[in-house]
Formats: C-alpha cells, sequence, structure tokens
C-alpha cells in the first residue's frame, strides 16, 4: 500500500478538507513512480502489478487503472489539462492514455522507445511531444499526436548503459 500525504491546501474548496492529512491508495506490488495532474486533483501511479492508475487526490478514490505486460516504470500527465497519462514499462512500451477512460491514444500501435524496457516518460511543456527512456540508453522525442518518433534520424546519446529518466525544459 501506498500513503501519500495530501495536505487540505490541496484541495480546491475548503469544504473538500479531509479530516486525516492522508489518503491512501492499493496495488498489489510496489509502486515505482508517482505524478499529479496540472491542477492538483488527481494523482497518477505506476507500479510493479503492471498497472498504472489515476486517483482522486482528495479522497484516493480510483478513477480508472491501465495495464502493460511488465511493471510500469514511470507515470507522466500531460501538462495543460491533465487529460491524459503516458506510461513507460518493462514490456518495452509506453503508451499515452485517457486518464478518466482509460483508452489507449497512442495510434495503432505503441511506442517502442528501443532496448528491451522502458523507464521513463515526460510530456513537453505543450503536451505535443513525448521523451522516452529506455535499456538502451538513448533518449527518443516522439509526436503525441500520431505516435511517431521524432528523432530517428539522428538519435541522441546518453552514453553507454541504461537510462532511466528524461525531463524537459520550460
Amino acid at each position: 500500500m501506498l500513503v501519500v500525504l495530501a495536505p487540505a491546501a490541496w484541495s480546491q474548496q475548503p469544504d473538500e478538507a479531509q479530516s486525516s492529512d492522508h489518503v491512501s491508495v492499493k496495488h498489489d506490488d510496489k509502486v515505482n513512480a508517482v505524478a499529479f495532474s496540472p491542477d492538483s486533483k488527481y494523482l497518477a501511479t505506476a507500479s510493479s502489478d503492471k498497472t498504472a492508475c489515476v486517483w482522486e487526490a482528495a479522497t484516493g478514490d480510483e478513477v480508472k487503472c491501465v495495464s502493460h505486460k511488465g511493471p510500469v516504470n514511470s507515470v507522466a500527465f500531460s501538462p495543460k489539462d491533465g487529460k491524459y497519462i503516458a506510461t513507460a514499462s518493462d514490456d518495452g512500451t509506453a503508451r499515452i492514455w485517457n486518464a478518466t477512460t482509460g483508452k489507449e491514444e497512442t495510434s495503432s500501435s505503441p511506442i517502442k522507445p528501443g532496448g528491451k524496457k522502458a523507464y521513463g516518460v515526460a510530456f513537453s511543456s505543450d503536451g505535443k511531444h513525448l521523451a522516452t527512456a529506455s535499456d538502451d540508453g538513448n533518449p527518443r522525442i516522439w509526436d503525441t499526436s500520431n505516435g511517431q518518433e521524432e528523432s530517428s534520424s539522428s538519435p541522441m546519446k546518453a552514453g553507454s548503459g541504461k537510462l532511466f529518466g528524461v525531463a524537459f525544459g520550460r
């Protein structure tokens, strides 16, 4: 079980304040990553139980869980509206999902960052690009509208070994 501290100040309305200073969310295995939606109303978790879940931050109520074929290592919300989450998994894929319906939004097939495992995902500040990290050590940039790699003709190289995280500057 994961316990997330959620001060009442995160609530959008004073009457939404909780009587305790935390909420609990449940996975069947360890939690690998946590991300908050841009409005802080939701949080997403990535777990070794092969799921990523979206929860109401104030109550811990489950909104939706999505599944991969391997442990989920990373999760990120789309930056402007929080409508989407991106996930990275040991199954070697990164996927973009509708955060409330669980519908996969990546084109006809999942994003394959390279290597055997995907470790990290991050949306650009405008939400138009997704960066991925994988065990082949190469960060990659993808177009979120079609799931196509943008830097395939000149891949970036982070060095030898695994790349666990990625981020965009503002």
